[in-house]
């Protein structure tokens, strides 16, 4: 973890319990990255790529024991372009409000089991 980081962040680009929305108008991106703070996404939709400062409304759903849906206001604080392999990417990084964070403690302490249990790693 980088010493300019606030919080710890998880790779849960392969975790089926967790699914993330950017914004409550998009579906394209993926959820790669989250943590307390902030969650980052892989966007492919070059022709209407989100550019920051936005304010988003970002929807998280975690299936524990039931599905819960949780939206929090968040800050796209950057777009960067990026290949993978032979793909082009946009990473978004968004950063929550902060009155917001305490909603989202529950898939915290949830991403935060998992990764005691070696199921999901920091980055």
């Amino acid at each position: 973890m980088s010493d300019s980081r606030a919080f710890k962040r998880y790779n849960v680009s392969n975790l089926e319990e967790l699914k993330g929305y950017i914004d409550r108008n998009r579906v394209q991106e993926k959820l790669v990255v989250f943590g307390e703070g902030g969650a980052g996404f892989y966007g492919t939709d070059t022709e209407f790529p989100l550019v920051p400062p936005r304010r988003l409304f970002t929807i998280f759903e975690i299936i524990v024991d039931e599905k819960k849906s949780i939206e929090v206001q968040a800050n796209l604080k950057y777009a960067k372009p990026l290949t993978l392999g032979s793909r082009r990417v946009i990473f978004y990084g968004i950063e929550f409000i902060e009155a917001h964070r305490n909603l989202l403690l529950p898939i915290v302490q949830r991403i935060e089991t998992l990764a005691a249990e070696g199921k999901v790693q920091p980055v």
